[in-house]
């Protein structure tokens, strides 16, 4: 998945999103305040320290055409991390499209992720890249004859 900034204007960014998990992809472009992203990253800098079994994320500034949403579980899957993308698109025109996915990570890769979105946030530019990893992978890998 990546996040970036594609413009900006006194504390508000619009950011292009971007996720795909090898099979399905979604793009869209959303409003928010980089000082709510910038929050959100700090959440993720604790979250595997907290109780909570999920994390959410949603831009505060909302449109009628355009939507993102991320939920981090704490799930394991064959000892990864797992979250689940939302990503709705819409256009002026009436049509609306929704992809949603899960994103196979591992906790580093959510860590590299965690510090590139606070800059980016603090910043108002630049890139936040979450990398996942493929899952096929682990079920050769993980599945008993």
């Amino acid at each position: 998945m990546e996040i970036k900034v594609i413009w900006k204007d006194h504390g508000m960014i619009a950011l292009e999103v971007i996720a795909s998990n090898g099979i399905f992809c979604g793009k869209t472009e959303v409003l928010e305040f980089s000082e709510n992203l910038q929050e959100f990253s700090e959440k993720l800098k604790t979250y595997s320290k907290i109780e909570e079994h999920y994390l959410s994320y949603k831009p505060k500034i909302e449109t009628n055409y355009n939507r993102f949403f991320m939920k981090y579980y704490k799930s394991d899957y064959f000892g990864k991390r797992l979250m689940d993308t939302k990503i709705v698109v819409g256009s002026f025109t009436g049509g609306k499209h929704t992809v949603e996915l899960e994103i196979i990570f591992e906790i580093s890769a959510l860590e590299l992720f965690q510090k590139e979105l606070y800059e980016l946030a603090r910043n108002e530019e630049g890139i936040a890249t979450l990398y996942g990893v493929d899952s096929s992978l682990f079920e050769k890998e993980n599945t008993n004859p």
